[in-house]
């Protein structure tokens, strides 16, 4: 079944590595200028090889996003992202170059999130050769600081999601099986105690320590639980010298959560821990840090017919695949509330964030095949229309 959209993914399969080759060529972490604008350049002028009209929004510390948008003779407007950016130092991508090993592509961000890269551009390029635009429009956001939380292109995100029936965030799935309808997020918070330093051996009893205090209300912390909720202590800093009360400490806690609701009880929790005071002499003030993770991307009602028509079709196509809740944070949550968005549907990839970071290649026809077969299905059917004014 759908045999021609598995041909042609089939028959581009080389030029897919090609692609990915010089892509994880590229030194291109975040904040990584020269080639992540590079990359923006050559993605831009990819998707206006194949018929969008491209836009780049520069922001000088981060880099451009790259915005293409392709118009067909339908209503159902679609989105795909995938982020530019990778966790890896300038140098990476000549250490950890493009190799294939076992069935599996190795390389600096083959994982993250080139894959997803690939999975929009070769959806495109395979409707494109069935001459298939029965679709309103197809918007593809490449943007280049998601690993730190793109502090400049969420406005991005968040604006071009607001007009779209339905997104997909291209990031790989949790398994060759799987793919994404729900994220956690974080809740990232700074604990900062100020004390007294004095001489630990000579007048001890003349300081404050603010490491002391710090262990206290952290021990209260770890003590109290949220439902559905799990705690991590991101780091912990403090003192001055071997031969001192510690004057200073800090901590990061990194609450997981998986929609809104717990907050306002966790600040009110910390606001209470901020107020006590066991070592006399400290202050501690505690500080939500909004800049400081993603938040969550929950499975909403209306997402849940995208979810009905990815498991159906999958299983037409030979490889089913289940829906998962995915511990980690990305830029879907940046579109979730705005308009039904899938995750996880890029080919399977694995290690991410390590030097064996990994895409597995078998995948790759299966999952480009698949989302121009969604896609074709979408565009034919006014129930995915979203009822815009």
């Amino acid at each position: 079944m759908y045999e021609r959209e598995k041909e042609l993914t089939a028959s581009l399969y080389d030029e897919v590595i090609e692609t990915a080759k010089y892509l994880t060529g590229i030194d291109r972490g975040t904040k990584t200028l020269h080639g992540l604008e590079q990359t923006a350049r050559y993605l831009g002028g990819r998707l206006e090889e194949m018929g969008c009209e491209v836009t780049y929004h520069t922001d000088p510390e981060y880099g451009s996003t790259v915005v293409g948008r392709r118009r067909g003779k339908g209503k159902v407007k679609i989105m795909f992202y995938a982020h530019m950016d990778t966790v890896w130092p300038e140098g990476t991508a000549e250490k950890n170059s493009f190799r294939i090993e076992d069935g599996m592509a190795y390389g600096a961000g083959v994982s993250d999130c080139t894959h997803g890269i690939l999975g929009s551009l070769y959806t495109l390029r395979v409707l494109n050769e069935l001459g298939f635009e029965d679709y309103g429009e197809l918007l593809f956001v490449f943007n280049p600081d998601e690993e730190l939380t793109s502090p400049s292109s969420t406005k991005w995100l968040k604006h071009y999601s607001q007009d779209m029936d339905l997104a997909f965030c291209m990031e790989g799935p949790e398994g060759a099986d799987t793919f994404t309808t729900a994220r956690a997020g974080s809740l990232y918070y700074e604990i900062n105690v100020k004390g007294k330093m004095a001489h630990a051996g000579v007048n001890p009893e003349e300081g404050a320590n603010a490491l002391v205090e710090l262990t206290r209300k952290l021990n209260d912390i770890l003590n109290r639980e949220f439902p559905n909720v799990y705690l991590v202590v991101c780091w912990i800093k403090g003192g001055t010298g071997d031969c001192c009360v510690a004057d200073n400490a800090y901590a990061m806690l990194r609450y997981r959560i998986f929609n809104w609701d717990p907050k306002p009880e966790i600040d009110a929790f910390l606001k209470q821990v901020e107020s006590i005071t066991y070592v006399p002499g400290t202050t501690t003030s505690i500080t939500f840090w909004p800049e400081g993770g993603f938040g969550p991307m929950p499975k909403l009602p209306w997402v849940d017919p995208l979810v009905e028509l990815v498991r159906a079709t999958s299983e037409e196509m030979g490889f089913p695949l289940e829906e998962r809740c995915s511990g980690g944070g990305a830029d879907s949550a940046s579109t979730v509330l705005n308009c039904p968005t899938l995750d996880g549907l890029a080919p399977a990839s694995f290690g991410c964030h390590s030097p064996e970071e990994r895409l597995q290649l078998d995948t790759i026809v299966p999952r480009v095949s698949l989302m121009a077969v969604l896609l074709e299905k979408i565009s034919l059917d006014d129930k995915y229309l979203r009822g815009r004014d």
